[in-house]
């Protein structure tokens, strides 16, 4: 069951000075702004998005979602975000920047496909900002910027590696019921699992866990197994940290054009039965 916020509750007004918030966003129907109502409307195998009752001017043949609403409490316009979808699961359309004032809405431009939804946003009287993650361990991300001159994108890198190892016990176990791809957000966690393999191979790990891929407790380890969305019968992997010693384990394993069992393994291969069994009920090979 889908529960939609009450409009009121999430619509931001801040004060007169620019200011900057971490965004929560919505998925509504409707949507209250200072300046009039924000609505989607169903069109059999599409929606579109009207204001006041005027629809506006976005691509068809996609299902909405209303976003949220931001806005200077001395500026006369208010900023909206929407975002389309092909109703699959494909990535949909980019969120589009909507600015609100008493004459209407003019669609200040769009994110690319596939790109993630922002987790910061900047108000200012001529301008509006939202960063959005470029990488799936959110160290990278893209600035956008609208206002009346245009849009413009400004990409910043942070810092993949470096940061101290996390270590034993209850670095480890802070992580059970917690998924692969979330616990490599953390530096420490990287660097664990950099000290087995490289970067490019991390990603790839990350991407063939991608479904299920939540961390449970066996004995002295916490194991996750999952596969790669889409190619669940081809490509998976298994990981495991040892919680007494912060010990990473980590297999990627595929079935290649031949029908073989291809395993790319990281970490020490010393036997071990509780990660011996793990990696044989998931599929893959020691």
């Amino acid at each position: 069951m889908m529960f939609r916020l009450f409009v009121f509750v999430i619509f931001v007004v801040f004060g007169s000075l620019p200011a900057a918030a971490q965004v929560q966003l919505g998925s509504f129907d409707q949507f209250q702004t200072r300046f009039g109502t924000l609505a989607k409307f169903d069109q059999g195998n599409s929606e579109v998005i009207t204001f006041n009752g005027q629809q506006i001017a976005l691509e068809g043949d996609y299902y909405y979602e209303i976003l949220g609403a931001w806005g200077l409490a001395d500026a006369d316009h208010d900023w909206a975000l929407v975002q389309g979808f092909h109703g699959g699961n494909m990535c949909g359309r980019g969120v589009t920047v909507l600015r609100i004032s008493a004459t209407g809405v003019t669609v200040m431009g769009e994110l690319g496909t596939c790109t993630w939804q922002p987790h910061d946003i900047r108000v200012y009287h001529d301008a509006f900002e939202m960063d959005t993650w470029e990488d799936t361990f959110r160290v990278d991300y893209i600035t956008y910027r609208f206002d009346a001159t245009g849009a413009s994108a400004t990409r910043h890198e942070g810092a993949f590696a470096g940061a101290p190892m996390a270590g034993a016990g209850p670095d480890v176990t802070r992580w059970l019921g917690v998924h692969f791809g979330q616990i490599v957000e953390d530096a420490g966690e990287r660097a664990r699992f950099l000290s087995i393999m490289s970067q490019e191979e991390l990603e790839s790990l990350v991407v063939n866990i991608a479904v299920g891929g939540s961390f449970e407790r066996q004995g002295d380890w916490l194991l996750a197994a999952g596969c790669m969305a889409h190619a669940c019968n081809t490509n998976g992997a298994v990981v495991g940290i040892r919680i007494s010693t912060g010990e990473p384990r980590a297999i990627i394993h595929s079935i290649g054009s031949d029908r073989w069992l291809v395993s790319d393994m990281f970490g020490e291969t010393t036997s071990d039965p509780v990660w011996g069994q793990w990696v044989t009920q998931h599929g893959a090979a020691l």
